[in-house]
């Protein structure tokens, strides 16, 4: 989970963070600078060819383990902020 421009608010909010963060193997949000890391190496790199770089902060390794149920989504009538 990375937030972005049309994420960001969200993403941002406290009870998102709760709900989202304790699911993610790294214990917390990606970041676009962290995306952007990665891009630029693919980029730069001129011996590296034909590669896939998986930039998930661990949900890959995580398969194999024990389930985790999907996050509830937050209670639109608990939100005081509209988001489009």
């Amino acid at each position: 989970v990375v937030p972005v421009e049309r994420t960001a608010d969200i993403f941002s909010e406290e009870q998102t963070q709760v709900m989202w963060n304790p699911h993610l193997p790294v214990g917390r949000m990606g970041t676009v600078d962290e995306i952007a890391d990665a891009t630029l190496l693919l980029c730069t790199n001129q011996w590296m060819s034909g590669t896939i770089l998986t930039i998930d902060g661990g949900m890959m390794a995580r398969s194999n383990m024990p389930f985790r149920p999907k996050p509830q989504p937050p209670n639109p009538s608990a939100s005081t902020s509209t988001h489009i």
